[in-house]
C-alpha cells in the first residue's frame, strides 16, 4: 500500500518516485507524517479550503499539506495563542464557537467552515473574540508564512488565490446577512 500511495503522491507532486522515496528516508520526521497520513487520503484533508476549489490540484494539495493540523479538546482555547491567531482556520471535525469580548456567541463553525482568512491577504487578525472548541475538534491552520512557501513555487496562483479568498469572504458575509445565494443574489436584488 505504501508503494502505491508513494507512486500516486509522487505523480501528483510531479517528482520522480525515487527522489520522493529518497527524500522521505533523508527526513524521517516527514516519513512518519506521510505514513500517518496514508489513511487520510495521502495526508491531505478530506475537508478542503473552500477558496482553493478552482486552484490547480497540485497547488491545493501542497497548501493543505503545509497547513498545521491541530486537535482541540472540549473547551480548548488553544487558538487564542498569538502564533495561532495569525492563521486562517479550517474546521475539519467538531465545532468551534466564536464569542465576542463579553462572552456572547457570535458564530458557530462546523466542518468545512473557515475563519480569519483575511490574514492570508496581509490584513490583521480579528480582535476581541474568543474561539472555543465545542467537543473534540480538529482544525487546520494556514499562516501567511506557510502559504507564501507554496506560492513561491506557484507565483501564477497568487493573484487568482487572492481573488478567490476575497470572493469567499464576501460570499460568507453576504450569507450571514441572509442571502443564501451569496454575492450574486445580493447584487441581483440591488440591480433589479
Amino acid at each position: 500500500a505504501v508503494t502505491i500511495r508513494t507512486m500516486e503522491l509522487s505523480s501528483l507532486l510531479e517528482i520522480p518516485q525515487r527522489a520522493f522515496t529518497a527524500a522521505l528516508q533523508e527526513f524521517p520526521e516527514d516519513e512518519g507524517k506521510f505514513k500517518q497520513g496514508l489513511g487520510q487520503g495521502l495526508g491531505a484533508s478530506k475537508v478542503l479550503w473552500p477558496f482553493l476549489a478552482t486552484s490547480e490540484a497540485r497547488f491545493s494539495f501542497l497548501v493543505d499539506l503545509n497547513a498545521e493540523s491541530v486537535r482541540l479538546e472540549n473547551g480548548s482555547k488553544t487558538l487564542q495563542d498569538a502564533d495561532k491567531r495569525e492563521s486562517a482556520i479550517l474546521v475539519i471535525t467538531g465545532q468551534l464557537d466564536i464569542l465576542d469580548d463579553r462572552g456572547k456567541l457570535i458564530s458557530v463553525l462546523k466542518p468545512g467552515d473557515t475563519h480569519n482568512e483575511q490574514v492570508l491577504l496581509k490584513a490583521e487578525a480579528r480582535k476581541g473574540e474568543t474561539i472555543v472548541a465545542t467537543g473534540v475538534s480538529e482544525v487546520k491552520l494556514l499562516s501567511r508564512t506557510h502559504l507564501n512557501k507554496v506560492l513561491s513555487e506557484f507565483p501564477a496562483e497568487s493573484e487568482p488565490l487572492s481573488r478567490a479568498i476575497l470572493k469567499h469572504m464576501c460570499d460568507k458575509n453576504v450569507k450571514e446577512l441572509g442571502y443564501s445565494g451569496g454575492v450574486a443574489e445580493l447584487l441581483a436584488g440591488v440591480t433589479a
